[in-house]
């Protein structure tokens, strides 16, 4: 329902009249509203869960990183060993290439651009200029005659200065909000690409032992092929390492296999990236390749770093920032914004002139009333689930202390396991070759210190991931947080 009036002056056969009501309000109507005569409007309304805002319009596939930027202390929090023992990392410009140029980080700037221009439409208001016009033939029968009438009118609605006020601070949440989804999607990118490669460099490895145990195999059964003919061995000695040596080519496929579909994913999820498997040899699980583990006395201060720079708690709660200006703008809306038009008219072909203005003012019902009510419920909605994700963040923080911790250890017993199972199998193989030992003896050594030294392996590269992604999560690890 709306409730309008107008005032004017009629002027007939030549004489003029004025305006009941001035027609500064009018301008100031058609420049831009109220509000913008209120500079004392221009703060935004206190927020429920306060936190820094910004009004960027524009977006990139990589901008530069308010969080990092803001929460980077000048020394790193963690030892730089901690993701960097014996790691081969891509160069840099292929994992800014990688990260720029991934269509989830693409996709995520555009979804930013989109809640910029929201944003510019909030605060440019959503009421415009309407210009009306009405042509009209008049015919009088008594006496006889037709004139030509015409309307011509202005109007516009304006804004309470509450609420401009409400709509430039949605507006700088709602930009907010599509930063912290750009950077949490550059943040988990990284993080996928991270995953695909520890798997890429953890298959390496395993395929590098198994063609090296491949190549003992084989010496092993020209060995004993030489002393079967020799009559130095049984026959069933050389069935035994013809076996073992069809055994270990079997792994060393499968082994190979595995390298094959790790490069594949990261070829199709990240064609920036450059694979190539040098013929170094495998990688040595002892102490030296091993991460770092921080002392327990930096846990605290570590787990504050963890939440302040998360980017999924960071995104949940400007969420909950943008909800709350939702709930002010609401309010500012359960009162509704006037119009007002002036107008001009002719009648009776020229011998009357209308010049006056018009005001409405829509009367508030139940629909603004129900807005209020699920913009509040929407707010302690978007609350509730920015303390569910913080819990469930100090929970992550927690796994990944206790996994790297854990994992550091058993990747130094690991390591000292695999040695002594070397130096024993060693040992067996001299009594074999002194008649001291057999060979099926040999054979079981040899596997027991093979699956030792990939166990090795395997600890040593999980403690290396767990390093690498508690570093990344600090936003400390070069390259994939540039």
């Amino acid at each position: 329902m709306t409730a309008f009036t107008n005032r004017g002056r009629r002027s007939v056969h030549g004489r003029t009249g004025v305006f009941a009501w001035p027609l500064c309000l009018l301008l100031a109507g058609m420049t831009g509203g109220v509000h913008a005569q209120d500079p004392a409007t221009t703060d935004a309304p206190a927020s429920r869960m306060p936190g820094p805002s910004s009004t960027p319009t524009t977006f990139s596939a990589a901008p530069a990183s308010p969080m990092r930027g803001a929460l980077a202390p000048a020394a790193p929090l963690l030892d730089p060993r901690l993701a960097d023992a014996d790691v081969p990392w891509p160069a840099r410009s292929e994992l800014r290439a990688a990260l720029a140029g991934h269509p989830r980080i693409a996709e995520a700037a555009a979804r930013a651009r989109v809640l910029a221009a929201g944003a510019d439409i909030l605060r440019a208001g959503p009421h415009e200029t309407v210009v009306r016009t009405t042509q009209v033939r008049r015919r009088v029968d008594n006496p006889g005659a037709s004139y030509h009438e015409w309307q011509l009118g202005i109007e516009r609605a304006l804004r309470w200065p509450q609420r401009a006020a409400a709509d430039r601070a949605l507006a700088d949440r709602q930009t907010a909000v599509g930063a912290s989804q750009l950077e949490d999607a550059r943040h988990e990118t990284a993080r996928e690409l991270l995953r695909g490669w520890f798997a890429w460099l953890r298959a390496r490895d395993e395929a590098r032992a198994a063609h090296e145990q491949t190549a003992l195999a084989a010496q092993l059964a020209d060995t004993v092929r030489r002393r079967v003919q020799a009559g130095d061995a049984a026959a069933m000695d050389g069935a035994l390492a013809g076996a073992e040596l069809e055994r270990v080519r079997a792994q060393a496929l499968l082994a190979r296999s595995h390298v094959d579909l790790a490069a594949a994913w990261i070829t199709q999820r990240f064609p920036e990236i450059a694979l190539a498997v040098p013929d170094e040899p495998p990688a040595r699980a002892n102490d030296a390749s091993i991460p770092a583990t921080p002392p327990p006395t930096e846990r605290e201060r570590l787990r504050t770093a963890y939440v302040e720079r998360h980017h999924e708690l960071a995104l949940a709660r400007a969420e909950a920032r943008r909800a709350s200006a939702q709930v002010e703008r609401a309010r500012a809306e359960l009162r509704p914004d006037p119009s007002i038009g002036a107008y001009l008219a002719s009648d009776r072909g020229a011998a009357e002139r209308v010049l006056g203005i018009g005001v409405s003012l829509p009367l508030a019902g139940p629909a603004r009333d129900a807005a209020l009510r699920q913009a509040l419920a929407d707010e302690q909605a978007r609350i509730e689930s920015a303390r569910d994700i913080e819990r469930r963040v100090l929970a992550s923080f927690d796994r990944d202390w206790v996994e790297l911790t854990a994992r550091t250890a058993a990747a130094f017993a690991f390591a000292q396991a695999a040695s002594a199972q070397q130096d024993a199998a060693r040992q067996i193989g001299r009594a074999y070759a002194l008649g001291e030992s057999s060979l099926p003896d040999w054979l079981a050594a040899r596997r027991v210190a093979g699956d030792a030294r990939a166990q090795a392996l395997s600890a040593r590269w999980d403690a290396a991931e767990t390093a690498a992604r508690l570093r990344l999560d600090l936003h400390e690890l070069p390259g994939f947080d540039d």
